[in-house]
């Protein structure tokens, strides 16, 4: 049995059944997208959280009209890389939804929501390369702001949300491109990954957070670990989130004392920029790790 959009109230049925009717009643091409897609793949960024409103897109030429509990967008290019369901709803790719949500977005929330959908293993690099192929055109900003936010991840696999904060700011901090995840072999064999690192200094930068270094047991291992790291001639610092929406002074100033090569210019600037967001009321949370959306 099917519940018509509109044929119950919409307290009377959850929000997932009406989502699927509005597209059920829209033919077989229609998919959830933007806001709604949005909240199906539980992204960190563009659900409405001030409305249930449907967000609905099919293909153009179709006459169907928005009501006030369904929007209808309409597209040219909505192919069949581009759409999928879950939970049996038809939704638009969490690639193709991310692309949506650009142009809605300011820069900075697209940077946070491609980087939470790639941490969290909901996309990947050459799957959202595909559908910016695919879907960029002429006046489409939503590309233009997820290409931007991908180009970060061109330079290698990033493990936390933490991480990539904290290496988005390092680089508009004029610090030069660490290598991450490297590699390192301490005396008695065993391999540890570094977050960040510059090898030709031997300085590495790890990124600590709540969720991954919280606890008795992970604070000794971590202790322990970098001990070793250490001892093979590596100098380890150490980071936070909060510390570098502080401003970060500090830890510029520990890596250029190290030999990490920093512009001062760009230092300064964001600095600067960092000290004017911080007394701005809308301050962002350090978005911790979630898992992947269950089947609804």
């Amino acid at each position: 049995m099917f519940v018509l959009s509109g044929s119950l109230d919409s307290d009377e049925v959850p929000w997932e059944v009406e989502a699927l009717a509005a597209c059920l009643q829209r033919g077989r091409d229609a998919r959830l997208g933007s806001a709604s897609a949005a909240r199906i793949w539980q992204l960190s960024e563009g659900q409405n959280a001030t409305s249930d409103r449907i967000e609905v897109v099919v293909p153009a030429g179709r006459a169907f009209r928005s009501t006030n509990r369904v929007q209808v967008h309409r597209t040219r290019r909505l192919t069949s890389q581009d759409v999928t369901t879950f939970g049996g709803v038809p939704v638009t790719t969490v690639a193709r939804t991310l692309i949506d949500l650009g142009a809605s977005l300011s820069p900075a929330a697209v940077e946070r929501v491609v980087d939470d959908a790639l941490v969290r293993g909901l996309t990947t690099v050459p799957l959202l390369s595909g559908s910016l192929k695919r879907n960029a055109h002429r006046g489409c900003t939503g590309a233009g702001h997820v290409r931007a936010a991908l180009e970060l991840w061109h330079g290698g696999a990033l493990e936390s949300h933490a991480e990539t904060e904290v290496l988005r700011w390092l680089l508009r901090a004029g610090v030069s491109e660490p290598a991450r995840q490297l590699e390192v072999v301490v005396r008695d064999g065993k391999r540890f990954r570094l977050d960040l690192a510059w090898p030709a200094r031997r300085v590495a930068l790890e990124v600590d957070s709540y969720a991954h270094h919280h606890g008795p047991r992970k604070l000794s291992a971590d202790h322990e670990r970098r001990s070793a790291i250490a001892s093979m001639g590596w100098q380890v610092l150490t980071t936070t989130v909060a510390e570098v929406r502080r401003g970060g002074a500090s830890l510029l100033a520990a890596l250029e004392a190290s030999g990490v090569l920093v512009d001062p210019a760009r230092a300064k600037a964001a600095l600067l920029h960092t000290n004017l967001t911080s007394r701005q009321s809308n301050r962002v949370p350090e978005v911790t790790a979630q898992p992947p959306p269950r089947s609804l």
